[in-house]
């Protein structure tokens, strides 16, 4: 559900080329519907789910809104893992030279524009996009996008009387990846997967 929050205004966006008519503006879709499209779509391009969780999200819609939905999501799902097999998934255009792009030379309209075009590609305000356009330009600006939108490092403290070496050993054997702190390393671990 997280990351399903966190690329909702993109998520939102890939829903409305996939289905122009369930637009939220005209009240065309229900907002039960509307998740379960998010969830599932998060689940197949961002997480790189095969296919056949398509099923499972067909029959939470089933439950959720009814067969006659069940059926467009099952329709939805389909034509979008088509799209994504094919590489042809709609992404909102963005400038071919994007990164050279100086913003001084753009007129107030034009960083709007691109102000949303940046938000809808990386799920952030247009507001804050604009405000980082003005202070960082746009390469800074996409950096920061891509940082914010990047897998966090964990950390988690090792208790005191706890070996931190079998600690290790024991994440590995359950399938995780973690190493020492670097600048803490009696007292803390990294870990990159497995939490």
């Amino acid at each position: 559900v997280n990351g399903a929050t966190k690329y909702k205004r993109r998520l939102d966006w890939i829903i409305s080329q996939l289905y122009p008519e369930g637009d939220d503006n005209d009240g065309g879709m229900e907002s039960s519907f509307r998740q379960v499209l998010r969830l599932a779509l998060f689940d197949m391009i961002e997480l790189g789910t095969p296919s056949h969780v398509i099923n499972v999200w067909v029959d939470v819609s089933r439950i959720m809104v009814g067969e006659r939905v069940a059926r467009l999501c099952n329709a939805l799902l389909r034509k979008c893992d088509r799209m994504w097999q094919a590489d042809a998934l709609p992404s909102p255009p963005l400038p071919p030279n994007l990164l050279e792009l100086d913003i001084n030379a753009v007129d107030v309209d034009g960083v709007k524009k691109l102000a949303r075009m940046l938000g809808v590609c990386y799920s952030h305000p247009d507001w804050l996009i604009k405000k980082w356009l003005r202070s960082f330009g746009v390469e800074g600006t996409v950096r920061l996008l891509e940082h914010n939108n990047a897998i966090p490092e964990y950390s988690a403290r090792v208790l005191d009387g706890t070996d931190i070496n079998e600690l290790l050993d024991w994440m590995e054997s359950q399938g995780g990846d973690a190493v020492r702190s670097e600048y803490l390393p009696d007292d803390f671990i990294c870990v990159a997967s497995g939490m």
